[in-house]
């Protein structure tokens, strides 16, 4: 028996280790505590506007109106499960079919960006004229939301294999399966934990987004209720409670990951890049292809749709009528898309630089990251469409609301990821650069930002066919021009050819960016 072994731990080892768990606790409860203190205050002061009430108003409202609770927030957790189980279940079998039949990987691929593209407040509707008033196309709006995320981190992981580690395989002669089951799922787990954490929180927004249109009970129902009445602390208590629900996800699934993901996350990156590289101009025309293949099964889809089912102008108009609208007027279409690409590529660019600093801050100051992710999840499970609307009283009806709106979109995924990937470098690695006395800034820049590459481009993936998706969103919700503010104002009119017609250029939109994303990929990684 070894003598450290043998020897009691120091009580003050032990007692030091209990303090630093209890502070990972204490931080954000006391930084939680202050700012509510901080609101409390400008509450009394009236500094705060009208839409903001005081902490101690929905504390009284939480007391008063509890009853009411839990007949809401029964159907909305039956709806994030069921949702949430149905996204990893499908996003688990392509991705498992896209590594075993890679000639299917870009199919899916299209087909995946075609759904995260399509608006799901537009899409709740017609889903529950085919689907009926239940759970059931509440739960299909909860794994649309969540699809994605999960399945570009399964996909991103089960290619990011070290070369030598594959050729060892290989030369083994392992079947497809056993390479899939002993070495590409394993390896993927880190990057599919990460898909899972963003999908979390998204969970919670789609089910809060299935209720707003036609549902009885849920906690999105109470908030569209209470927001109808001027009911301002009912709203907020429907905000507190979509922001505990994603704040639990998110602890359920990271505790998931401390406990499956045991090995050092490097050893799945670095060589993974080289499927990234291959194909080159071939390449490029190939994704060409499959997305215009796409496309045209979707329109073919569409056609038959509306001929099987003798589904009349008035609900679903067909491609040829959207087209034909948008030929008459390209310049309306181009107009607005061009606001909604600038909107959607500053808050982006605002959401990747600053992911990286504070991903940065994160790996060099541990307590920070403990004290401040309660707060981030927070922000991106804060239902848009309540707080577009503030946004829009602070900063006016203009560009600056819209990108700020992307950027509370797009910001969670980007630092998940960013996270992630500089948390992942090899600990020998680490301790070369001591070694050669390399600074902060050194090991940051030679090491970490490099290893982290495959996953900042995960999170670009899944934040770039968003931020389309939230400029949109805050078109809609504010008013400003774009394509959801055309959305908008052609479904009010009763204009289908140019509602669809919006939503097929969102969606052409949405396959673009997310391509473009994967050429920069390449690019960079030559």
């Amino acid at each position: 028996m070894s003598l450290s072994h043998s020897l009691p731990m120091p009580a003050h080892t032990g007692l030091r280790r209990q303090l630093a768990r209890l502070s990972q606790h204490l931080l954000p409860l006391g930084l939680a505590a202050a700012v509510l203190g901080m609101l409390e205050l400008a509450a009394g002061a009236g500094l705060l506007p009208i839409s903001v009430p005081a902490p101690s108003a929905v504390a009284q409202a939480f007391v008063r109106d509890h009853a009411m609770l839990w007949p809401h927030l029964a159907p909305t957790l039956q709806a994030i499960a069921g949702g949430f189980a149905l996204a990893l279940a499908v996003a688990t079998v392509l991705a498992v079919l896209a590594t075993l039949a890679r000639t299917t990987r870009d199919p899916i691929y299209n087909a995946a960006i075609v759904v995260q593209a399509m608006p799901l407040i537009a899409l709740t509707p017609i889903l529950i004229i085919w689907l009926g008033n239940g759970l059931a196309p509440r739960i299909v709006v909860t794994a649309l939301a969540s699809f994605f995320p999960i399945l570009v981190g399964l996909l991103q992981g089960l290619r990011a294999c070290e070369r030598g580690m594959d050729e060892l395989f290989t030369v083994m002669a392992a079947s497809r399966w056993q390479r899939l089951r002993m070495l590409l799922l394993p390896n993927a787990l880190p990057f599919a934990f990460s898909g899972l954490k963003v999908a979390a929180a998204s969970a919670v927004l789609g089910a809060i987004v299935s209720e707003w249109t036609g549902a009885t009970q849920g906690v999105g129902t109470m908030m569209a209720y209470a927001m109808f009445s001027f009911k301002i602390e009912q709203v907020w208590m429907a905000v507190i409670l979509c922001v505990l629900l994603a704040v639990a996800a998110y602890g359920l699934v990271h505790a998931l990951e401390r406990r499956f993901v045991r090995w050092e996350a490097v050893a799945v990156l670095n060589a993974g890049s080289a499927s990234l590289r291959e194909g080159g101009p071939r390449r490029v025309l190939h994704v060409a292809a499959w997305s215009i293949a796409c496309m045209a099964l979707l329109l073919a889809g569409w056609s038959g749709l509306i001929h099987a089912f003798s589904i009349p102008p008035y609900l679903l108009p067909s491609p040829q009528e959207t087209f034909a609208t948008f030929q008459a007027t390209p310049q309306i279409f181009a107009s607005n898309l061009g606001f909604t690409l600038r909107t959607a590529g500053l808050g982006l660019g605002a959401c990747v630089l600053s992911a990286l600093l504070v991903a940065g801050l994160f790996i060099q100051l541990p307590a920070l990251e403990r004290t401040l992710m309660p707060f981030v999840i927070a922000v991106r499970s804060a239902p848009m469409v309540a707080i577009a609307p503030l946004i829009t009283l602070s900063f006016g009806r203009n560009l600056l609301s819209g990108v700020i709106v992307v950027w509370m979109a797009c910001f969670f995924p980007m630092l998940v990821n960013a996270v992630r990937g500089f948390q992942g470098v090899r600990s020998t690695h680490l301790e070369l650069m001591r070694v050669n006395a390399a600074s902060a800034w050194q090991t940051f820049a030679m090491l970490r930002f490099p290893f982290a590459i495959p996953h900042l481009f995960t999170g670009i993936r899944v934040a770039a066919p968003k931020a389309v998706l939230a400029a949109m969103l805050s078109e809609w919700l504010t008013g400003a021009r774009g394509l959801g503010h055309l959305i908008l104002e052609s479904s009010a009119m009763m204009e289908l050819p140019t509602l669809w017609a919006a939503i097929l250029l969102s969606v052409a939109t949405g396959l673009a960016v997310f391509w473009l994303t994967d050429a920069c990929e390449r690019k960079v990684q030559k």
